[in-house]
């Protein structure tokens, strides 16, 4: 085996085999429990070949006791994962004993959310591997890091997967006894985004081992396992069994629920003594903003309690509480209908304010009058208009007096709207400049592939407009960045969205400090930390967002229902019902008043409506809603929009919830049949409806 030496001793990597972090430099015990750290040698086996099967391809991982490579089996061309244990960590007969003790469990084990085994051997430098399947797909680990949850109904699917495979195990007569986020993998299957599958069963143990099969692998008074997810009886070297696990499983669900860990200490000693003598701090001390129902708080506390006896007393039984759990999280209504159609652009350079001041005339009545006069065609009445036209700044002001207003000196002021608005239109063309045209023409590019669902072509038309504006300096930056910003909070990539408008904000509040695009991109930054859980900033910006616009006030009503929409989606999300209730009827009519009852702004408006009756249970008031607002879409848009299918969606969560499974059927399939056809692969419009479809056909299995 080729070995790459250690080279200079205070650069040599080092592992903690308890917490799996790893150190380089002259530290010999883990600052994060205390453990003593391992030094590791350097090996590379790319381009290598074991056991006359297996040709190593790249190197994918590097854990506390091994390597994983990518392979490819060389006769049947199956891509595999090969785990190599650490050549020092091979010490003898017992570290191989242990080793190919793994290999026997693991491959012993034959259901769908866990692992699979294939083959296992030894090379000839005497270091053991396994031969497993190659998993593309996201650690739970990855999903929490940095102190993030995941939504609720999204965990408990997740939870039950991970019950059903520990299940199998245990009544296989093998405890995991390593149950930790990282050996939760979330991996894309058929229409389930987050099929999951359990991996490193290399602290195993055989519940009932028959004569001959203990060797003492795992004598009493050694603790294995990962410091924040080991039971009080592993913190004490006490024998173990499926409990144990049920406890680890209890300690993951807190984490990956709060986004927070349920014990925590600086060293190995404090986390083995608080497992054991202290109790984690209830979710409304911790996390009070996500409001954790009491059912689920009760489930997981349960399967955390210090005595073994007092935990669920299989995986069986723990399966069963979720599955309760489970129905009463209405957590798959909440549809990501928060993607707003773009109706206007959001340029920099607006078309000129027309403004007819007259008492008895609005512009409304110009423009009717005009059509319906259109074939009259009398200039001596122009000689009639006493019209005084000015242009000041952006604004064009036609001044009729008042004994001159009739239908037909209406046509004529009319007219001249029209004719003054062309001339600004071509000055303001050729006036730009072709660069400036040009990433003008990219912006309103941009937003119709948005409207159309199509955000990789929209993401491709508002980067080249960015490019073009970073080089001309032009002020239409700040126009893209917003852009760029909605496109990515669209595709559910919330941390560069709120990046991308956050830089709008400062290129508008360094070019004039608009509060009209300052409140804009306001708005859907407080909704990008509602989607990352920064709830406090996200009230902090959006009411901000809300007090600018409603300071401008007159026709800024629409702009006022974007931001009241927003809260109603932070406090739906807090699951504060009735407050999401009142600010999103609120929304409603404001916007119902100023685009119309059948506009798409206004079916926008149905269905945010609906989905906080439904979150508060009120499915009688939420159907209409939605039914409403798939009849507007159905009448305004494409079959094809993915705005439609949103639709669809809402409709498949509520019937689900009610128990009318077939309609829940129908309207997934109906709302998928349009993603698959619209969206990107990745999308999470998508990858939301597949694992609502998914959850829907395993209860319908059930009946």
């Amino acid at each position: 085996m080729p070995d790459t030496g250690s080279g200079n001793a205070g650069n040599q990597k080092k592992i903690c085999v308890a917490c799996s972090k790893e150190y380089v430099g002259e530290l010999t015990t883990c600052p994060a429990d205390g453990t003593t750290l391992t030094p590791l040698k350097e090996t590379d086996l790319v381009g290598s070949v074991l056991g006359d099967r297996y040709e190593i391809l790249e190197l994918i991982g590097d854990g506390a006791m091994g390597q994983v490579y990518k392979a490819k089996h060389k006769l049947l061309k199956r891509i595999v994962a090969v785990k190599m244990m650490h050549p020092n960590l091979v010490s003898g007969a017992a570290a191989l004993k242990r080793f190919q003790k793994e290999a026997e469990l693991a491959s012993a084990l034959n259901h769908p959310n866990i692992l699979t085994v294939y083959d296992f051997g030894v090379t000839d430098g005497g270091v053991p591997y396994l031969v497993m399947a190659f998993l593309e797909g996201t650690s739970l680990a990855e999903q929490v890091a940095g102190g993030n949850n995941l939504e609720l109904k999204r965990s408990v699917h997740i939870f039950k997967q991970v019950s059903l495979g520990l299940a199998h195990a245990h009544e296989n007569g093998v405890v995991h006894r390593d149950l930790k986020p990282s050996n939760i993998m979330l991996v894309q299957l058929d229409n389930d985004p987050d099929f999951v599958k359990i991996v490193d069963f290399g602290i195993a143990k055989l519940l009932t081992p028959t004569e001959g099969e203990t060797d003492n692998l795992t004598r009493t008074g050694e603790v294995f396992g990962s410091p924040p997810y080991m039971s009080p009886e592993q913190c004490r070297a006490l024998p173990v069994d499926a409990r144990s696990d049920i406890y680890a499983l209890g300690c993951v669900m807190y984490r990956t629920v709060s986004g927070k860990q349920p014990i925590t200490g600086n060293d190995l000693i404090e986390y083995l003594y608080k497992h054991v003598n202290e109790t984690p701090a209830a979710f409304s001390i911790v996390c009070p903003e996500l409001a954790i129902p009491e059912e689920l708080e009760a489930t997981i506390f349960k399967a955390m309690a210090k005595q073994p006896d007092d935990r669920y007393q299989s995986m069986g039984d723990l399966r069963a509480a979720l599955d309760q759990v489970y129905q009463t999280i209405p957590g798959d209504s909440l549809t990501r209908t928060d993607i707003p159609r773009l109706e206007m652009p959001s340029t920099e350079v607006s078309s000129p304010t027309l403004v007819l001041e007259n008492n008895e005339s609005s512009q409304d009545n110009v423009a009717a009058s005009a059509e319906s006069n259109a074939a009259e065609n009398k200039p001596a009445e122009a000689s009639a208009v006493k019209a005084l036209v000015s242009v000041e700044k952006d604004a064009i002001a036609i001044k009729i007096p008042n004994k001159f207003a009739n239908k037909k000196v209406a046509i004529i002021a009319a007219s001249v709207i029209a004719l003054i608005g062309i001339t600004y239109g071509l000055v303001q063309t050729f006036g730009m400049g072709q660069g400036e045209s040009q990433i003008e023409k990219m912006q309103l590019e941009a937003q119709t592939y948005y409207n159309q669902g199509n955000y990789a072509l929209a993401k491709q038309k508002i980067r080249a407009a960015v490019k073009l504006a970073e080089k001309t300096n032009s002020p239409k930056n700040a126009g893209n960045r917003y852009l760029l910003g909605m496109i990515q909070y669209a595709q559910g990539e919330y941390d560069d969205a709120q990046a991308n408008l956050e830089t709008a904000k400062s290129l508008y509040m360094a070019n004039g400090n608009d509060p009209q695009r300052v409140a804009e991109c306001e708005a859907f930054i407080g909704r990008a930390e509602t989607a990352l859980g920064q709830y406090g900033e996200a009230e902090k910006d959006l009411k901000h967002s809300l007090e600018l616009r409603t300071k401008m006030g007159g026709a800024n009503g629409y702009a006022m229902a974007d931001s009241l929409t927003g809260l109603g989606y932070l406090h739906m999300r807090q699951g504060k019902n009735q407050f999401a209730i009142k600010e999103l009827k609120q929304a409603l009519d404001l916007t119902e008043k100023e685009r119309g009852p059948d506009s798409q702004s206004t079916a926008s408006a149905l269905n945010d409506l609906g989905q906080a009756y439904q979150l508060a249970a009120n499915f009688k008031e939420a159907e209409p809603l939605y039914r409403r607002a798939l009849e507007i879409r159905k009448s305004k848009l494409d079959g094809n929009s993915p705005f439609v299918a949103d639709s669809y969606n809402c409709l498949g969560a509520l019937c689900a919830s009610t128990g009318r499974y077939e309609e829940a059927k129908k309207y997934y399939q109906q709302a998928l049949a349009i993603q698959q056809r619209t969206l990107l692969a990745s999308d999470p419009r998508l990858a939301q409806t597949r694992q609502q479809y998914a959850d829907l056909i395993l209860k319908m299995h059930r009946r």
